[in-house]
This record gives C-alpha cells, sequence and structure tokens, in this order.
C-alpha cells in the first residue's frame, strides 16, 4: 500500500452543504449578504453565489443543491430557485418544503433538473412530469411514501416508493418518466433499506420481521435479481458496501464485518477492534480499504486483504462531516471545527505517496 499520511489541515470559514465533484460547497453569511462558495481539498476558494440574507429562511439547508456550476436554494417564499453566477435561472414554487433532509436532486444536463416527484426545466422553472407510480394511486394506502430515487449508469432512474408498511416496489424509470420495470418487495416497514452501490441495488432487511439475521437482495441495473444472501448478525448496520472488483459486499452487525461472495455466497467473518456503537459512520474506499468513523472523532482505516490490519489511526480535527473519495486516489476528510460552528476543516489522507519530511 505504500505510506499512508495526513496532509496539514486547512481551515475555511462556511457552513458545509455538500459536495459538486471533488469541491466543497460552502455557505456563509456576514454584512447582509449570504456567500455560497466552492472550496477545493488545498483550501482554494471560488464564490458563486451571493444574494442578500434576507431572501434565506433558517432552514434553506433543508433543499440546496450544488452541480454544473449551479446553486440552489429554498426562499422565504416557500420557493426554491436555481442560480447560475449571480443570475437566477428559474423559480420552482410547488416544492415540497415540509419534507425534510434527506433531500436528493440531480442534473442530468445543464436544462433538467429532477427534484423529490418531479423532473423540471432548468431555464424556465416548468415541470415536465412527476415521478410515475407503479400501480394505480387509489391502491395505495396511507404509508405510500417516495423513499428514495437514484440516477443510474444505464441513464435510468431508480425509484423507491413504499406502499404500505408491508410492501414496496422499487422500479427502472427512463429520463422522460415512463416505468421500463417493476418489482414489488414484502419489508418488515420498520427496519429496511434500498440503496444503489457499485453495479449493484440493493435491499437489507431483517427476515420474518426480526431484527436478526438479515437478509441481502441484490439487483442489476435492469432489476434482474442476482441473489438472496443471509447475514448472521445482529445489531444491523443497514449499509451495504462492495469492493472495486464487484465480487463481495460488505456488511456491518454486533462488531463484526461479514464479507460476503456475490457469486457463491460464502462468507468471511471479521471482528472490528472497537465498539459498533461508538461507530459513527463506516464504508469500503475505492481502494478496497474499509473505513471506520469512531464516535466522530477518530478515523481508522483497515485492510481486508491484512486480516484487518489496521493502516491508519487518526485524531480527527474537530467533528467529522463527512469522507470523500478524490479523484487522484485520494480521500478527503471534512469535519467541523468543535468551538467555531462555522468553520470547516479540509484534511486530505493520502495515498502511495512519499510522506512529506518533517
Amino acid at each position: 500500500m505504500g505510506d499512508i499520511f495526513a496532509d496539514k489541515p486547512v481551515s475555511i470559514n462556511g457552513i458545509f452543504l455538500g459536495m459538486d465533484s471533488d469541491h466543497v460547497i460552502l455557505y456563509q453569511a456576514r454584512e447582509g449578504r449570504a456567500f455560497f462558495k466552492s472550496a477545493s481539498d488545498t483550501g482554494e476558494i471560488q464564490e458563486i453565489v451571493s444574494v442578500p440574507s434576507d431572501l434565506l429562511p433558517s432552514f434553506f439547508w433543508t433543499k440546496n443543491y450544488a452541480g454544473n456550476g449551479m446553486i440552489g436554494f429554498l426562499t422565504k417564499e416557500d420557493e426554491f430557485v436555481l442560480y447560475e453566477q449571480n443570475h437566477r435561472l428559474a423559480r420552482f414554487p410547488d416544492i415540497r418544503r415540509t419534507v425534510m433532509p434527506p433531500w436528493y436532486a440531480y442534473m442530468p444536463d445543464r436544462d433538467t433538473i429532477f427534484m423529490e416527484w418531479a423532473c423540471y426545466e432548468t431555464r424556465s422553472g416548468r415541470k415536465k412530469w412527476d415521478f410515475p407510480l407503479p400501480v394505480a394511486e387509489r391502491a395505495y394506502k396511507k404509508f405510500l411514501a417516495c423513499e428514495t430515487w437514484r440516477e443510474l449508469p444505464n441513464d435510468l432512474i431508480m425509484t423507491q416508493i413504499n406502499v404500505d408498511q408491508e410492501n414496496i416496489y422499487i422500479s427502472l424509470m427512463d429520463q422522460s418518466g415512463n416505468i421500463m420495470r417493476s418489482v414489488s418487495l414484502p419489508i418488515f416497514y420498520a427496519y429496511h433499506n434500498v440503496g444503489v452501490a457499485q453495479n449493484y441495488i440493493y435491499l437489507i432487511q431483517p427476515i420474518e420481521n426480526t431484527r436478526f439475521p438479515a437478509e441481502v437482495i441484490l439487483f442489476d441495473f435492469n432489476l434482474n435479481e442476482i441473489g438472496r444472501y443471509d447475514v448472521d448478525s445482529n445489531r444491523i448496520n443497514y449499509e451495504v458496501w462492495f469492493d472495486s472488483h464487484n465480487k463481495h459486499f460488505y456488511v456491518l452487525g454486533n462488531g463484526i464485518v461479514t464479507r460476503v461472495n456475490i457469486m457463491d455466497g460464502q462468507k468471511r467473518i471479521d471482528p472490528i477492534p472497537f465498539d459498533q456503537i461508538e461507530i459513527s459512520s463506516w464504508g469500503v474506499l475505492p481502494n478496497d480499504m474499509l473505513y471506520f468513523v469512531k464516535k466522530e472523532r477518530e478515523l481508522f482505516f483497515l485492510d481486508p486483504q491484512e486480516n484487518m490490519e489496521c493502516v491508519l489511526r487518526h485524531k480527527i480535527k474537530g467533528y467529522c462531516l463527512k469522507l470523500v473519495p478524490l479523484e487522484n486516489g485520494n480521500v478527503l476528510l471534512v469535519s467541523l471545527n468543535n468551538r467555531k460552528k462555522e468553520q470547516v476543516i479540509l484534511q486530505v489522507i493520502c495515498f502511495d505517496k512519499q510522506a512529506p519530511v518533517n
């Protein structure tokens, strides 16, 4: 693996909103104006949009978007606006403000934006179409909810719609809002998660309405079922992570990491060196290293190829907000200054480079 080391941390004033490719998007208010800024991993800042502060409600962060050089956010007029270089492109007055995070938006091109249950034109704000329902609306019960949707590399979009407390639909639709295929799955409503990772759509949930063991169901991006896998762990974490070769997936539960071979279902179980309750977040990096954030204050890298050897233990400056793989193979650690709540700390974790000389 070579040397792994952390670059010198860089502090930037602002509130963290999210990522646009390798750049951090920040918000800062001063002297009656609100500034949206983009920062590189080395702390170089570029202002994107500046508007009067009184345009924004205190909860504007519940709906924001950054991408394609554009910034979108809520206003006090209960509408979503999209800006580019201080020029307002469009207003979207029918965005559902009452739906709290997680919020997700996606622009396949500069002329189209998907938000919540609808697709809009970015220049006019006109709604193109609502997200389609896989069955007649009258067939749904009071629990009808769109839990998630994600764009796929094959230009289709995956949606998950909960019908009631017992059934969900996972559907594929094209960029024009036509449903191409749907599958209906029984679920235990309180404990399940649908996600997209690597080359797969996955569902993870307990088996037979119990908290353990858990079952992982994998689909390809055409909703063909790949396999079903039992994972004998309680206190399961409802995330699934895949290695870079798409040969294995990992789940976390009861203080152990279980690696499952997708082809034959064989499992390898490895304990983790700390209590699962202490884990704030975890995942698999593109270089197949496993990372764990402990109590938001400490970062661990474990190497699954070396019996989960800990190859890096790093004290985080402040509280961890996000860990972002960069295009150059390094990892950007974004944390919040625990003393200055409007200051973000950026620190690059470097792989396969010559460590700096002190």
